[in-house]
C-alpha cells in the first residue's frame, strides 16, 4: 500500500487534467488504435473507457487500478497515484489487460491472469529504478513479486507455480509493440484441462 503522504491527487480535476497528457503517449495510443482494432473484429473490452475517481470502497483500498472485463471499462484510483508517472503506469498496465482479454479471449485461468500481469508490469515500465532493482536483485524478480503480489488475490495457491510457469514467454511478449516473440506465445486454449483453473 502506498503511503499518504506520498499521493498526490487530492480532486478529480488534477488528475484528469494529467490523464489527457498521459492519452497522448505513444505507447498508450498503439494500445488504443490495437483495442479499437479488436473491437471491430467482435471482441468488445474497452467500451465504456476509463473511469478516474477518488477510490473509497474497502475492496478498492490499496488499488491504483483495474480492469473490469464485465463492465468493459478502466477505473483508476485518483487518490492512489503518486503523480503523472504513476497515473501513466497505472493506466498503461490496465490496457494491457483490455488488450490480453482478446488477446488470451479471457483472463480468467490462473495461468491467463498470471500472464497478463507479467506482461502488464513489464510492459507499463515497472521496477525500472535503481531502489527497486536492489530491492529486488534483478528486474525480472522484481516483476515476479509484483506479478505474484496481484495474481494470488485470485489464484491463492498455485499463483507462485502459474508465474513460474509461464515467466519466461510472458516477459519476453511484447505485443503489440513488436512482434511476437521467438520463444512463442501463452496459449492458453491449449492448457491441460486440469491447469484450466480460474480461482483456488
Amino acid at each position: 500500500m502506498k503511503k499518504a503522504e506520498e499521493l498526490v491527487y487530492k480532486d478529480l480535476n488534477s488528475c484528469q487534467q494529467d490523464a489527457l497528457s498521459v492519452l497522448t503517449d505513444k505507447k498508450i495510443n498503439k494500445l488504443l488504435m490495437q483495442i479499437k482494432d479488436q473491437n471491430s473484429k467482435g471482441c468488445s473490452m474497452l467500451r465504456r473507457g476509463l473511469d478516474l475517481k477518488m477510490c473509497t470502497d474497502p475492496e478498492e483500498l490499496g488499488i491504483s487500478g483495474y480492469y473490469s472485463n464485465s463492465q468493459q471499462q478502466i477505473v483508476v484510483c485518483c487518490n492512489q497515484q503518486r503523480g503523472l508517472e504513476d497515473l501513466q503506469n497505472t493506466i498503461t498496465h490496465e490496457m494491457v489487460h483490455a488488450y490480453d482479454f482478446c488477446k488470451y479471449r479471457s483472463l480468467f485461468y490462473c495461468k491467463s491472469r498470471a500472464c497478463s500481469e507479467v506482461r502488464a508490469y513489464n510492459l507499463a515500465g515497472s521496477c525500472t529504478s535503481d531502489e527497486e532493482i536492489k530491492h529486488f536483485g534483478t528486474k525480472e524478480q522484481c516483476i515476479k513479486a509484483h506479478a505474484y503480489g496481484s495474481t494470488v488475490r485470485s489464484c491463492r495457491t498455485s499463483a507462485k507455480k502459474d508465474i513460474d510457469d509461464i515467466f519466461d514467454v510472458c516477459y519476453g511478449d511484447m505485443t503489440p509493440f513488436k512482434k511476437s516473440p521467438s520463444k512463442g506465445e501463452f496459449k492458453p486454449h491449449e492448457l491441460p484441462s486440469h491447469e484450466k483453473v480460474t480461482t483456488n
